[in-house]
């Protein structure tokens, strides 16, 4: 799933206003993949020999490289992202995130055993003598932070982060994670925008009139158009990702809403409001 072209413009302004020695990376990539089969005597795992397959590529800040004045908010950027990707907490200290790993193969192995466990044996028997699950986690930092964060304009640290998993069937989950570059306070849309149902109904609407532009037919997805958890800032608007609940590699789609038309709705003295000014 490519990233949309308010990313990628985004990117552009932040890397033109670089000076060209400000340009070293902050971020260090947390790369590693691994089969894992359960070393327990676990009667279920055992008799349906089942294991996992992993594959986790995060671009994380360096908090080692990272400017003073931002160590504190990059790491809780880093620290978010780890946890909604693994399901583990970051360990403090653990530089080469190797106790980190090993608590999330723990948890995984764990996670393993019971889906088996709760399997009724029509699906048990679609799996036998085998189960395997594989799971990916991606995502990177957007350029203006990984390039250094202190010459920037822009007051977010945007995340793009992917999910899969396959067991059977495949799922892919996507989300953009914003962040206050000042604090590193995940925000949600309720810190940008003053959602009063009045508001909240306005927005939907403003979403719905552009969704309904690109499918005059409507979809069978149409219940997923509304301001959700995920979205991405751009200076030209606010990118909303509207799951399209296939299977196949589409699914995930995009409703732009113009700034223009939500400045009526944007929360007073937000980042958002600053931002935008």
């Amino acid at each position: 799933m490519k990233k949309t072209i308010f990313m990628i413009v985004m990117t552009m302004l932040a890397f033109m206003a670089l000076p060209v020695n400000a340009q070293e990376s902050v971020l260090r990539t947390l790369n590693v993949s691994k089969q894992v089969k359960p070393d327990r005597n676990h009667p279920l795992t055992k008799q349906y020999e089942g294991f996992f397959t992993y594959y986790i590529r995060l671009n994380l800040p360096d908090i080692d490289k990272v400017p003073q004045a931002y160590k504190r908010a990059l790491t809780a950027v880093r620290d978010t992202v780890i946890s909604k990707a693994t399901g583990i907490q970051y360990q403090k200290g653990d530089k080469n995130y190797q106790k980190l790993i090993a608590l999330f193969e723990t948890k995984m192995l764990d996670n393993l055993e019971e889906m088996i466990a709760f399997m009724d044996e029509s699906e048990r028997d679609r799996y036998k003598p085998l189960f395997q699950w594989l799971v990916e986690y991606s995502g990177q930092l957007n350029e203006s932070a990984s390039a250094n964060p202190m010459v920037s304009d822009i007051p977010f640290f945007q995340f793009f982060l992917e999910k899969t998993e396959f067991i059977g069937n495949s799922w892919y989950k996507v989300c953009n994670l914003v962040f206050d570059c000042h604090t590193g306070q995940l925000l949600t849309i309720e810190d940008l925008l003053a959602m009063t149902e009045a508001n909240e109904n306005a927005i939907t609407e403003l979403m719905r009139k552009e969704f309904r532009t690109r499918h005059p037919q409507g979809t069978d997805y149409d219940y997923h158009v509304y301001p959700s958890a995920s979205f991405e800032i751009s200076e030209l608007g606010i990118n909303f990702y509207i799951p399209t609940d296939e299977v196949t590699e589409n699914q995930l789609e995009y409703v732009f809403v113009d700034r223009d038309a939500l400045r009526p709705y944007v929360k007073k003295g937000s980042l958002l409001d600053k931002y935008w000014k």
